[in-house]
């Protein structure tokens, strides 16, 4: 089945960070390489490659996370980690250690207009466009996170789940989360419900305004499918991504036909 609806969002796979961007940090390249592979959802737009998803109706952020990060509200006096240095620009790192100078306000606004307004210009159009034709979208937001919490996160539980599903009370179905859990345990995966890490992305034109634009956020544990030591794909890594979007095609069939009865 073709889940035309269906929208990816995948803001933070890219390690790259434009070389005249690069006199912004103040660490050295060894370790910058390491913060970026660190911070890094390696691989989370190769693991859902096998989905029915048109390259349209995928957003996925061309820079690293630690230029702009998308996730992240653009006015730092809504973003609570924005406290901790890590707002829409981060000037801290993984292990809460300082990685860029202090940029002025002139510098911070032309990234976000370059980089964070045009993401999400891009991601809202294309919401408008599948909503327009089909008169509904599921967006899923992709992420990964590492088996052991980094400094810098606010959840150190010592127990992380194979794979978190972030929702939202008011865009996430609960016939649908209800299909994904079960999906995800058929395949013997852990599963978290918002842990330990919640919500969703939906685009602020739509947040809690339409229910037609549904979405949920999946998390995937980085050792389920990659080295972590390497950062690199393991051995049992094409295994995972068969079982991780056989899960997926399973509970987007049986939400998408439940909806159109």
């Amino acid at each position: 089945m073709t889940r035309l609806p269906v929208i990816l969002h995948i803001p933070h796979s890219s390690k790259y960070i434009p070389e005249k961007l690069r006199g912004q940090f103040v660490i050295s390249k060894q370790e910058l390489a390491s913060e970026v592979n660190l911070m890094t959802d390696h691989f989370t737009d190769w693991i859902l490659a096998p989905l029915s998803v048109s390259t349209e109706n995928q957003v996925v952020t061309p820079i690293s996370r630690l230029v702009v990060d998308m996730e992240r509200f653009s006015d730092d006096k809504l973003e609570v980690m924005s406290e901790i240095g890590m707002g829409v620009i981060y000037e801290k790192g993984s292990q809460r250690q300082a990685i860029r100078r202090q940029l002025s306000e002139a510098e911070k606004e032309s990234l976000i207009v370059k980089y964070y307004n045009s993401h999400h210009q891009q991601l809202e159009e294309r919401t408008e466009l599948v909503l327009q034709h089909y008169g509904r979208t599921v967006i899923i937001d992709v992420h990964s996170y590492p088996r052991v919490a980094l400094p810098y996160e606010p959840d150190h539980s010592q127990e992380r789940p194979e794979i978190c599903i972030g929702t939202c009370d008011y865009h996430t179905p609960k016939k649908l989360e209800a299909y994904l859990v079960e999906a995800f345990q058929h395949q013997g995966f852990d599963v978290g419900l918002n842990t330990p890490f919640a919500g969703t992305l939906i685009p602020s034109k739509y947040w809690r305004k339409d229910k037609n634009v549904m979405g949920f956020m999946i998390e995937v544990r980085r050792d389920v499918y990659m080295d972590e030591s390497k950062f690199s794909l393991s051995e049992h890594s094409d295994a995972a991504r068969k079982k991780i979007c056989d899960a997926l095609n399973h509970s987007l069939d049986l939400f998408l036909i439940s909806k159109e009865d």
